[in-house]
């Protein structure tokens, strides 16, 4: 089989967004190169299509217009060879393609009907960027448009939109999406294409749980999680892209927020303070467990009457703050949080019953718990304390 190609959409639209996480996360058998994606190997590209097929959330749907449903979305269908008279599922439609490329893996690989363009769906029409590229902006002239795409790259672009989802805040109708970074490039050596796919799956896992979180807990929780993957420096790892798909007023998609997510200093701190490894790992670890009981005492709010959020909060925003500013105040000021948990946990049990529940379950004393981690944090005084010298 010669590679097959397909020239992208322009950089500035999500539809491009979406194929290039969609080829990240495949890994095998096709690849980014310039403005073109290059199925090099469709056997590979078979395999690998089928296996993450197999690992995304079969019910998840996609935003949807009328006119999608009824003519895209059909044609795609009908073309794959599915019963077109119930609405097809994301799901189904990538299931049917993956038989399709199974059948014609030795052949063309992307058969002829596959390749038709056709009319664009709706969220893949979505630009962040006016024509010359003002980041968000209304348009002075006019937006560089597409009305069409291959049917193919259409389904790698909903391939992309189940992969990317990190959660829906539903009473305003935005969806959140974790993207690689703009401009990173996809055709990388071997060895860091795999270390970009890592931190990928790392930033997903995290904003997955924490996208609608106050930015110094989700910031903090990754910093901590990477570190524990072995990640030596700070690094944009990825942007939370939010879409406005919902609501009374909403007929089309739109980008409302473009965050960049990056570590913001946290990693060269901790490592550039604590020389032991084991500590380095044991600090991240601590960490992100308080940040979890934090993010359930957050979720369920003043019901559950726990206050282990509040603590987290607080914690957090010193730890971002110290990153940010090398004020020596807001280490200080982490500490003396924990070290006053300690008494209020003492005081009332009950106000901390999911941290000091979570920590029983694992056998683990709160108080020489909590002592522990004050020690890890003091490292970090320590070491700015050395460094004046």
């Amino acid at each position: 089989m010669t590679s097959v190609k397909f020239k992208l959409p322009p950089k500035g639209f999500i539809a491009r967004r979406f194929i290039e996480v969609a080829v990240l996360v495949l890994g095998r058998g096709i690849e980014i190169r310039g403005d073109e994606l290059v199925i090099t190997d469709c056997m590979n590209f078979s395999m690998s299509l089928n296996n993450v097929i197999n690992n995304v959330d079969k019910g998840m749907n996609i935003f949807l217009t009328g006119n999608d449903r009824k003519y895209i979305i059909g044609r795609m269908a009908r073309i794959l060879g599915l019963d077109v008279s119930g609405e097809s599922m994301p799901i189904h439609l990538l299931q049917a393609l993956s038989k399709v490329i199974e059948k014609s893996v030795k052949d063309v690989c992307i058969t002829k009907d596959l390749q038709e363009e056709i009319s664009l769906l709706n969220i893949l029409k979505v630009n962040f960027y006016e024509y010359g590229r003002a980041y968000l902006s209304k348009p002075k002239d006019k937006f560089l448009m597409i009305d069409k795409l291959p049917i193919f790259l259409q389904l790698l672009g909903i391939l992309g939109i189940l992969v990317s989802t990190v959660g829906i805040i539903k009473n305003q109708g935005i969806r959140y999406y974790v993207l690689p970074p703009e401009g990173i490039p996809l055709k990388l050596p071997p060895g860091e294409l795999e270390e970009m796919l890592k931190h990928f799956n790392t930033a997903y896992k995290i904003l997955k749980n924490y996208y609608d979180m106050p930015r110094s807990i989700l910031i903090t929780r990754l910093a901590m999680e990477l570190i524990n993957t072995g990640c030596e420096d700070d690094r944009i790892i990825a942007e939370l892209i939010g879409i406005q798909e919902g609501g009374k007023r909403a007929t089309r998609a739109t980008v409302v927020s473009v965050e960049p997510i990056s570590t913001e200093g946290l990693i060269q701190i901790i490592r550039t303070s604590i020389i032991d490894e084991k500590n380095v790992k044991e600090l991240a670890t601590k960490l992100g467990l308080l940040i979890d009981v934090g993010l359930q005492s957050l979720r369920e709010g003043l019901v559950s009457g726990d206050k282990t959020g509040t603590i987290v909060l607080r914690l957090t925003s010193d730890l971002l703050m110290y990153a940010r500013t090398k004020s020596l105040d807001s280490l200080y000021s982490a500490i003396s949080i924990l070290e006053r948990s300690k008494e209020y946990i003492k005081r009332d049990p009950q106000e901390f019953k999911y941290l000091i529940n979570t920590l029983k379950e694992r056998g683990t004393e709160p108080n020489l718990w909590l002592s522990e981690l004050i020690r890890l944090m003091s490292m970090l005084i320590r070491a700015y304390e050395a460094s004046l010298h």
